[in-house]
C-alpha cells in the first residue's frame, strides 16, 4: 500500500500542481473525494452485512468463505485506502491556494479545529465506555448486525469496525486542515515540546512493539504465566486482535514500557541496522569505500550523488528533502552516507545531523556541507 502511494504520488502531484491556483476546483475535488470515501464504506456495509438471524440458518461453508473473501478484499483493497492519501495531498493544495493562516479570520479556523477535537474526543469516550461486543446490550454506535458474537463469525463485527473509523473522514479532513493554521487550543497543545520531540518520534515503533512488550509485561507480572493469544484458534482467520487481559490501572505502565523500549530500539539499534543495509545496498559501507577519486567533487555534486545513492532520484538544487525521497529515509542515514562519501573523496570534514536537519532544500544541504568544509579548514584539519 505504501509503495502504491509512492507510485501514484508524482502523477497526483503534477495534476494538482497544474491547478494549484484554482481554489474552487480544489475544494470541490476534496468534497467529491470525501463523499466518495463515505459512499464506498456505506455501500460496502449494506451489501455485505447479515440483515437478520434467520439468514444464519441458510448460510453454508461456501457462503462463509465468500463473505470472508469480500470483507477481507474490501479491507485490504489498496485503492480504497489510497483515496485518503489523495485527499491529504489535495488538502495541502487547498491550503496553499487559500493560505488561511494569513487571513484576518485565522482564529476562526482555530475554533473549528477545537470543535472537531471536542467532537472526536466525546465520540471516542462514548465508544470506549460501551465496552466490548455483547449481544445482551444495546450500543449507540454499533448496529445489531455487528453485535452478535454467537451467530456471526466475527467478519461482520470486524467489517463495522473499519467502516466506523472511515466514516470519520469528513471531520478528520476538516480537523487536519484547520489545525494546519496553528490556531486554537488543540494546536497549542500539540506544539508541546514533549509531544513533538520526545513522544512523536516513537509513534511508529509503539505500533510495532506494543503487542510484544505487552506480552512480556503480562508474563513478568503473572508469575511467569505466558498469555499467548496468538496460539489459539481465532474467531476469524484474518486479523482478529484482542486486548491483553490486564487491569485498567496497568495501562499507563504498559504504555510507558512500550515507549521506553521503542526509544531504545530507535536510538541504539535502528541507526546501526539502517546503516548496515544502506551500506549493502549502495556498496559504500566501511568495507567497500575504496581509495577515493582523483578529483574532489564539489559540494553540490556530492549531495546530488548521495540523493541518487539513497533514493535513485535525480534531484535538483531546488528540490526539498521530501520531494526527492530523503524525508522517508531519516537524516541520520543521509548524514552517515554523506560523511562516508566525504571520506571517500579524502575530504577531512564532518557534517552534523543537528545542522543538516534544519536544511529544507538540496541547496540548503549543500550550504551545510560548505560550512563543514570551511569549519574544518579554519580549525587546521
Amino acid at each position: 500500500m505504501y509503495n502504491q502511494c509512492l507510485m501514484i504520488y508524482p502523477a497526483t502531484y503534477n495534476f494538482l500542481h497544474a491547478r494549484r491556483k484554482q481554489g474552487r476546483f480544489l475544494v470541490k475535488l476534496v468534497i467529491a473525494l470525501v463523499l466518495a470515501s463515505v459512499a464506498i464504506v456505506v455501500t460496502m456495509w449494506f451489501i455485505t452485512r447479515y440483515t437478520n438471524d434467520d439468514d444464519e440458518n441458510d448460510r453454508t461453508g461456501s457462503d462463509e468463505w465468500f463473505h470472508h473473501a469480500i470483507v477481507l478484499g474490501f479491507y485490504l483493497f489498496s485503492p480504497f485506502w489510497i483515496l485518503y492519501f489523495v485527499i491529504g495531498i489535495t488538502l495541502a493544495f487547498v491550503y496553499d491556494a487559500y493560505r488561511p493562516k494569513e487571513t484576518h479570520h485565522a482564529k476562526r479556523y482555530g475554533y473549528i479545529a477545537d470543535i472537531c477535537t471536542v467532537t472526536i474526543l466525546a465520540l471516542s469516550i462514548i465508544q470506549v465506555s460501551q465496552g466490548g461486543v455483547d449481544e445482551t446490550r444495546n450500543y449507540f454506535f454499533r448496529p445489531s448486525e455487528a453485535n452478535n458474537s454467537y451467530l456471526d463469525d466475527a467478519s461482520t463485527n470486524r467489517l463495522w469496525d473499519t467502516v466506523y473509523g472511515r466514516l470519520f473522514c469528513p471531520i478528520t479532513s476538516l480537523w487536519i486542515y484547520t489545525l494546519s493554521t496553528g490556531e486554537g487550543v488543540t494546536a497549542k497543545f500539540l506544539r508541546n515540546e514533549i509531544l513533538v520531540s520526545t513522544l512523536a518520534p516513537n509513534s511508529y515503533g509503539c505500533f510495532l512493539f506494543h503487542q510484544m512488550v505487552g506480552q512480556w509485561y503480562f508474563a513478568a507480572t503473572r508469575n511467569g504465566l505466558w498469555w499467548n493469544w496468538w496460539s489459539y484458534r481465532k474467531t476469524m482467520y484474518w486479523f482478529s486482535p484482542k486486548p491483553i487481559p490486564v487491569e485498567w490501572f496497568e495501562y499507563p505502565y504498559i504504555v510507558g514500557l512500550v515507549i521506553l523500549f521503542t526509544r531504545f530500539i530507535t536510538n541504539h539499534v535502528e541507526p546501526h541496522v539502517s546503516r548496515f543495509f544502506v551500506g549493502i545496498g549502495t556498496g559504500i559501507n566501511d568495507s567497500h569505500i575504496g581509495e577515493g577519486n582523483d578529483e574532489i567533487r564539489s559540494s553540490s555534486e556530492l549531495m546530488l550523488a548521495v540523493v541518487i545513492i539513497l533514493t535513485g532520484v535525480e534531484a535538483t538544487m531546488n528540490n526539498t528533502s521530501e520531494e526527492c525521497g530523503l524525508g522517508s529515509i531519516g537524516m541520520p542515514i543521509v548524514v552517515s552516507t554523506l560523511n562516508k562519501m566525504l571520506a571517500k573523496d579524502h575530504v577531512d570534514a564532518t557534517v552534523n545531523v543537528s545542522e543538516m536537519i534544519q536544511a529544507r532544500t538540496i541547496a540548503d544541504m549543500v550550504a551545510v556541507i560548505d560550512t563543514a568544509k570551511s569549519r574544518a579548514s579554519d580549525s587546521g584539519i
